[in-house]
Order: C-alpha cells, then sequence, then structure tokens
C-alpha cells in the first residue's frame, strides 16, 4: 500500500500566485518555479492514484518559455493534466503548478510528453500533454493519458481511485482521428480487417496484452500500406 505524503491543504479558491527569488532557492533560473501552490485536493492510499508511473516526485525534464530544465523534481498529474514541481523534498517547501500554456513539452520515466491542441475530423477540440507512440512518414499514434475518478470509503474515511482511461489519436492524410475503441479496430478501419485480424490472433497468444504494443504494431503495418487512403469516418 502506498503512502501518500501530502502538503497543508489550502482551499482552491485560496490558492494564490507564489514566487521564490534566487536568494530563496539558490538558483539564477527561477522562471519554472515561479507558478500556483499546489493543493492535494484527494486522499490515495493504494496504487490506484492519479499521478504517470508514481505519486512522489521524481526526476524529469521540461522545456518551458522555450528554455529547458533538467534534474527537475516534479510528477505529472494525468487526472487533472498538470505538471507540477517541487525545488526540494523540505515539507516547508511548496509545490508548484507550472503554467501549461508555457510548457513545450517534458519528459518523466523516459516517455516524452507534447503540449499539443488541435481539432478532430468530427470537429472536436483537444488540448494537452500527449506522448507520441508512433511517427512514420504517413502517420503519427499518439496517446492521452486519462483517469477516471471513483469515491470510495473505509472505515468512515473517504478516499479516491483512479483507473487508466486513456485516449489515443491518429494523424493521417491531416487528419486527426480518435481511435473509437482499441479492442475493437476492425470496426473503425475495415478497409484493414485483414491486417488487423492477423495481427489479433497474434497477439491473442499474449497473457497480458499491451495495447500501446498492439497499436503500434498494427498502424506501422498499416503506414506500410500502399492501398486505399485510410477512412476512417464510416
Amino acid at each position: 500500500m502506498l503512502n501518500h505524503t501530502g502538503f497543508a491543504q489550502i482551499d482552491k479558491d485560496e490558492t494564490q500566485l507564489y514566487q521564490w527569488t534566487d536568494s530563496i532557492i539558490g538558483q539564477k533560473n527561477t522562471g519554472i518555479y515561479n507558478g500556483f501552490v499546489y493543493t492535494e485536493k484527494h486522499r490515495m492510499i493504494n496504487e490506484k492514484h492519479k499521478f504517470f508511473k508514481d505519486l512522489n516526485f521524481v526526476f524529469g525534464e521540461v522545456v518551458y518559455d522555450d528554455k529547458p530544465y533538467t534534474k527537475v523534481w516534479m510528477k505529472y498529474d494525468i487526472f487533472e493534466d498538470q505538471l507540477i514541481l517541487k525545488h526540494s523534498f523540505s515539507p516547508t517547501d511548496p509545490s508548484i503548478i507550472l503554467d501549461k500554456s508555457r510548457i513545450e513539452s517534458f519528459s518523466l520515466f523516459g516517455h516524452q510528453f507534447n503540449n499539443l491542441s488541435f481539432t478532430t475530423q468530427k470537429g472536436i477540440s483537444i488540448e494537452g500533454f500527449f506522448e507520441t507512440l508512433l511517427k512514420t512518414d504517413s502517420l503519427q499514434l499518439l496517446k492521452k493519458y486519462k483517469k477516471r475518478i471513483r469515491s470510495k470509503t473505509n472505515e468512515n474515511n473517504r478516499y479516491y481511485e483512479f483507473n487508466d482511461n486513456n485516449m489515443y489519436v491518429l494523424i493521417k492524410d491531416n487528419q486527426h482521428i480518435i481511435i473509437k475503441n482499441p479492442k475493437k479496430l476492425t470496426k473503425q478501419f475495415s478497409e484493414y480487417r485483414r491486417l488487423i485480424d492477423e495481427i489479433e490472433l497474434d497477439s491473442e497468444k499474449e497473457k497480458n496484452k499491451d495495447y500501446d504494443d498492439y497499436l503500434v504494431a498494427i498502424f506501422s503495418s498499416i503506414a506500410k500500406e500502399t492501398i486505399i487512403p485510410l477512412d476512417s469516418g464510416r
């Protein structure tokens, strides 16, 4: 069981802009540590937390205001889609929410995230942090990490669990296409049924199917195909 190491609770409405000076944090580039004080709103007691990989701060990298920062203590709140920084593990140091609009990209646990915004072929506007799972000359496959929240009680105490609710987006022919159901690709991309069925048959032999790897295998093969253009609007 994981123990959540939270900080002083501050009401969301009382969150204020917090700025550190050079004399306080002891380094020249303070811009990255300017932001809103982070307040944890959810009590989490197990591995079903809302953060990417780990609920603790770890070293990562971020490009902020066109400047790269390395070895920064950070964690990615998937549920809120926000990046949280901390200058040190001192309990007196507040955690800071970076201004999302000024983040170009960040890297955590070897995963690269880019801050993107686009409109899908169905006219849906989407923005946030995406990981590129596949990039070829003809298409790209993006993953948007998302979490679904669930309130639970334990001995009269309320806590929260978060389950994966990830979204995948295919970019092809200058269109952004939301993959409706990674488990049933043939319904959306019927023109590639034979290819998908073949890969699906192989993946069924695996006890623990990784849908990221599965989708990469599918669309890597599609990228090599020269048949009719992809049309998922059916």
